[in-house]
């Protein structure tokens, strides 16, 4: 997951190498893309409402215009960028986020990041071990 602004910070989900591995036990490569992709959406979605929450509000323009856009990387692992995403509303998000010559910085991506990534990591991690115990059961039952 990254904010979607020029010098993007990552956000690492922690235990993902391990849920991954248990998810190549049971599930084939395109249930294991979507039981990841729900995962980083839900995350997505902890971070989505806080940066909403630290967006400044002059017109709501700014604030409406954060959301999530799917991503692939070039390993053709998911991704999920999180920013401001509709040009015509939010163009100007990098220049509240680092700041220009004008204007002090108001880092509103960076602060819900911080703020909410130990959530996003605990949300991430409880969508893929509901998938997980979710395959696993449908797995027994085929096997019995």
């Amino acid at each position: 997951m990254r904010a979607a602004f020029t010098g993007a910070r990552v956000v690492k989900i922690r235990g993902l190498a391990d849920a991954l591995r248990l998810l190549q036990e049971i599930a084939n490569p395109r249930k294991q893309i979507t039981i990841i992709r729900s995962g980083l959406k839900r995350a997505a979605k902890v971070i989505v409402k806080e940066a909403k929450n630290q967006a400044p509000v002059l017109t709501g323009n700014l604030k409406g215009s954060i959301g999530t856009v799917n991503t692939r990387g070039i390993d053709g692992s998911p991704g999920i960028d999180v920013g401001a995403r509709r040009r015509k509303k939010g163009p100007h998000a990098h220049l509240v986020e680092y700041g220009t010559v004008h204007s002090a910085a108001n880092p509103f991506m960076g602060r819900a990041i911080n703020i909410k990534q130990k959530e996003a990591e605990k949300e991430m991690a409880f969508e893929v071990a509901n998938a997980f115990n979710k395959s696993m059961v449908r797995h027994l039952k085929t096997v019995r």
